[in-house]
């Protein structure tokens, strides 16, 4: 052997020592003219070294009565891959702990301390309940360890072999599992466990009782909940810490003997931020429970989720979610992501847990809850036996997911769905051909009775393709009304149990685009009942898609397009109700129809056709309430119809001689209401009664306090506040509680609070964070943001009486930008911009009086243009006296403060404008004054 290759070997050498496992392909590329001595005498350097690495990590493993630091081995409680674990004696404490230390495996494993130290790293930055904590961590005589608490219990994968080994499933009744192995290496195998998991150490112990997790009564899904609540809140914390788990499958958690689930070994813990966590296709971890991403190098929170979902799925039903012998197999299945029911495994599972555990477990991280937090959240729900969010997965959904992970296959499936739209609208035209076909052979067997028998066979013929035609209709309408109601769900209800599928209509969001598919639907409802003006159920199916459409635009705040939409419904069901008895349901559905016509004429600032169209309901209802007086839903239209009734003539009263005989009309129409819901409750209590007899007394208080009865009025008001607190308190995943609850306390006139303006500053706060909830999780509903931004405006009223006038112009402005924002939005609503007039020249006001001149004229010019474009709006809807009264008042402050800044021409100006409005009485009608912090006419009150 030359000198050359013996420097290239100790340069090899040096290379394997120093933690680099350079190739011998490398080496020989290098040096070519030693390619073929090299290629044989390295690999032997390889082994050779290895061999001596061996040696030494054994020489290095600490024994029994070892010390190691401040601890004194006893007993080999644990091994794996990586470590060892023992019992020991923590000596300055005199405490017993375990203790693991890092085997030395040799450079192939060169990894190793590197992951020992993360995994030490990540768990000390953790203090979490249900995570192993580390005590300390130290190197003595070359060996790598640290201590942490010695936790008596079982890993999840043991409760899991008992379920899997049961011969009756889920649904025997388990027995005690006993952790009495005095070493116990925790995992199925070596090679899907290289290490054994720290603090998941199972010592000699009392059994475990695990009858909880595995018996088949109710009460083994709870404790399954549970447990995965528990590791769910775990990793919200690691997360909130910046660091994600990667390896979270049932080895790695542990239950103890009182119930408690430890999340163990952090060694592939990362920072969530860290570029370098993996590559595609070396993730590392347990490809079981791997989450699909992970396979492409891309790891966040989510990843974690997906395999607590998995954990859950196998810990629920016995079996792995994937069952793949071969890694190629297990690879392939993770991909392919065709998870099998859970319920189909076990039977007895609640649909609620199935749902959660199918979304933790999603094949998209899109699809999956997008925190710890939203799982655990959900698990509580499912713990206290309250509605979840999650939806299942529709098969719309479940073709869409599926498209979207085999985009090859998934094209020629939309041709399909499309080739099958194309037959239902093809069966509609064969329906209309048919129908003609039909009447032809009528006319044919009258003509001719000599033909009869032959005739009487074709309409048998006839009749049968009719109803063939018929059949394929159906199946089209049934689609096109299911897509309405994805868009909306139908009329806000209140779930009967909790069991109860609720899902409101406030959840609705609505793009431009889906607006142009309703629109082309409700064409092809047009153009069918056109073509079939006699089929009843079709003008039905048709009433029902333009009241769905109405609804939708209702909540978004398309107020012109929801009435016409309703109006086209209010046709269709007048044209089938005009040849049928009073008493019909059809005639319920008319009355409902002019409701809300009525309230589209109310929020247009159409005050006398909401009136007209609230009093035909009225009439309609009374002539059904006298054939059938306990008929339930003719009784709770009749409550809407006196609640809208009253707000109508509450719209007149400020411009109307009569206000005071009007005001009296408003009570009686609400205690007629509240009479009614008081008969209904004592026959059918429900929170449905409560929310609207809630509803009742909150109007009644306004109305009482116009008519000087303060006491009555703060009565009628603290009623309402308490029926809605005990709603929301029931029922917190019901928005349409905190709404009415937000709108009380926001509500309640300045006047109730003369003698403690502490108490209103409190309820004014509370609905400001209501608000704020409600906005949070329906950004697509606009009157939200407008309570919110009336919420603003009232307590800025109450700070200015309690002279904290500062913060009262911070709130001013705030409901000033939000209500600005509303107005910029929807520009079609005359409410919106009345408001936003007041709110307005309140600040401008508030900053006239502070002496800030320059800003008060500046936000009053601003405001005036708003004023002026409201009032033409109300003048235009035969509602003038409030937008006449508000502009007016614009007027009068801009001229005060052009005169103390001596701007006399533009002072001289506003006066010429103002003389537009100078047949005005002077004085306002006595009922319908505007004062600071608060509305006559209460458009968001």
């Amino acid at each position: 052997m030359t000198v050359e290759i013996e420097q290239i070997a100790e340069e090899f050498l040096d290379s394997l020592r120093s933690g680099h496992v350079p190739t011998v392909e490398e080496f020989a590329d290098r040096f070519p003219e030693h390619a073929s001595q090299l290629r044989e005498l390295l690999p032997t350097m390889v082994m050779m070294e290895e061999l001596r690495d061996r040696k030494v990590g054994l020489f290095k493993t600490p024994k029994p009565n070892d010390q190691l630091g401040d601890f004194c081995l006893h007993r080999e409680i644990g091994r794996g891959g990586m470590g060892v674990v023992f019992e020991a004696t923590q000596q300055s404490l005199r405490r017993v702990v375990a203790v693991k230390v890092l085997l030395n495996r040799g450079i192939h494993h060169s990894n190793d301390e590197l992951r020992f130290q993360r995994e030490a790293r990540a768990a000390a930055k953790l203090h979490h309940t249900n995570i192993v904590p580390i005590f300390a961590f130290g190197r003595e005589h070359d060996v790598r360890f640290y201590a942490m608490p010695l936790i008596h219990g079982i890993p999840l994968t043991r409760l899991i072999r008992v379920v899997n080994s049961n011969p009756d499933g889920c649904e025997s009744v388990a027995t005690f599992v006993s952790c009495e192995d005095s070493t116990l290496v925790l995992d199925e195998d070596a090679t899907s466990r290289p290490d054994i998991t720290a603090g998941s150490v199972c010592a000699p112990t009392s059994p475990v009782n695990a009858a909880s997790f595995l018996m088949s009564a109710p009460g083994r899904w709870k404790e399954i909940a549970r447990a995965a609540r528990q590791v769910g809140d775990a990793l919200e914390h690691a997360h909130s810490h910046g660091i994600l788990h990667r390896d979270i499958k049932p080895a790695n958690l542990m239950l103890d003997h009182s119930g408690m689930v430890w999340v163990t070994d952090f060694g592939l813990a990362t920072m969530v931020n860290d570029e370098n966590i993996t590559s595609a296709g070396d993730a590392p971890g347990t490809l079981r429970y791997m989450a699909p991403e992970r396979l492409d190098g891309v790891c966040d929170a989510r990843s974690d989720i997906y395999g607590l979902g998995a954990t859950l799925y196998e810990l629920a039903t016995g079996q792995p979610m994937f069952s793949g012998q071969s890694r190629s197999e297990m690879f392939r299945e993770v991909m392919e992501h065709r998870v099998v029911s859970p319920r189909s495994l076990c039977p007895a599972m609640p649909r609620d847990l199935e749902t959660i555990i199918l979304k933790a477990v999603a094949a998209s991280p899109d699809d999956r809850f997008q925190t710890a937090r939203e799982l655990t959240d959900e698990l509580d729900r499912f713990l206290a036996e309250r509605p979840i969010l999650s939806r299942r997965i529709s098969l719309p959904q479940r073709l869409y997911r599926w498209g979207r992970r085999n985009p090859a296959a998934a094209l020629p499936s939309a041709v399909a769905a499309l080739l099958l739209v194309s037959l239902a609208l093809v069966s509609g035209g064969a329906y209309m051909q048919v129908s003609s076909q039909y009447h032809r052979a009528e006319r044919n067997l009258q003509l001719a009775g000599q033909q009869r028998q032959l005739a009487s066979q074709t309409l048998e013929d006839v009749e049968r393709e009719r109803q063939r035609a018929q059949a394929n209709l159906q199946l089209s309408m049934q689609a096109l009304d299911q897509v309405f109601r994805r868009f909306a769900p139908g009329p806000l209800h209140v779930p009967e149990s909790e069991d109860d599928d609720f899902e409101p209509i406030y959840n609705t969001a609505i793009s431009e685009q889906d607006f142009e598919l309703l629109r082309a639907m409700l064409s092809f409802y047009d153009q069918f009942t056109v073509n079939n003006h006699d089929d009843a159920q079709l003008r039905r199916a048709a009433a029902t898609a333009y009241q769905r459409v109405g609804d939708i635009q209702q909540r978004v705040g398309r107020f012109a397009e929801a009435q016409l939409a309703y109006q086209r419904a209010l046709d269709l069901v007048n044209h089938l109700g005009a040849d049928l008895d009073i008493s019909d349901p059809l005639h319920t559905h008319e009355a409902a129809l002019n409701n809300e016509l009525g309230l589209m004429h109310k929020m247009l600032g159409q005050d006398d056709e909401a009136k007209q169209r609230h009093l035909s309901a009225l009439g309609t209802l009374h002539k059904q309430l006298a054939l059938s007086p306990e008929d339930l839903e003719v009784n709770l239209e009749l409550v809407r119809t006196h609640n809208f009734l009253g707000y109508a003539i509450w719209g007149t009263c400020c411009h109307k001689d009569d206000s005071p005989k009007l005001l009296t009309a408003v009570e009686q129409s609400h205690r007629s209401a509240m009479a009614v819901l008081q008969r209904l409750s004592e026959r059918d209590p429900s929170p449905e009664h409560d929310l609207v007899l809630a509803r009742s007394y909150r109007d009644i208080a306004a109305v009482l306090l116009h008519r000087r009865r303060t006491s009555d009025a703060i009565e009628a008001s603290d009623k309402a506040i308490d029926l809605l607190e005990r709603l929301v308190k029931e029922h917190p995943q019901v928005p349409i509680y905190k709404y009415e609850l937000m709108r009380m306390l926001a509500r309640r006139d300045s006047r109730y609070w003369s003698e403690d303006l502490e108490l209103g500053e409190q309820r004014l706060r509370r609905a400001l964070r209501l608000c704020e909830e409600l906005e949070a999780d329906h950004p697509s509903i606009p009157e939200y943001s407008s309570r919110r931004a009336y919420a603003h405006y009232k307590l800025a009223g109450v700070l200015i009486r309690r002279d904290n006038r500062q913060l009262a112009l911070e709130h001013y402005r705030k409901s000033v930008d939000l209500q600005r924002t509303q107005v910029e939005r929807y520009a079609d609503q005359p409410l919106y911009r009345l408001f936003l007039a007041i709110a307005s020249r309140e600040l401008g006001e508030q900053l006239l009086e502070d002496g800030e001149l320059k800003d008060a004229v500046n936000v009053l010019e601003s405001s005036l243009a708003v004023s002026k474009q409201m009032h033409e709006q109300f003048t235009a809807r035969h509602n003038k006296f409030v937008a006449k009264d508000v502009l007016r008042k614009h007027y009068r402050l801009l001229i005060s403060a052009y005169q103390q800044l001596e701007q006399h021409d533009a002072a001289k100006r506003m006066e010429e404008e103002s003389k537009a409005f100078a047949h005005l009485p002077p004085q306002e009608a006595p009922d319908c004054q505007l004062t600071r912090g608060q509305s006559s006419n209460a458009p968001l009150g």
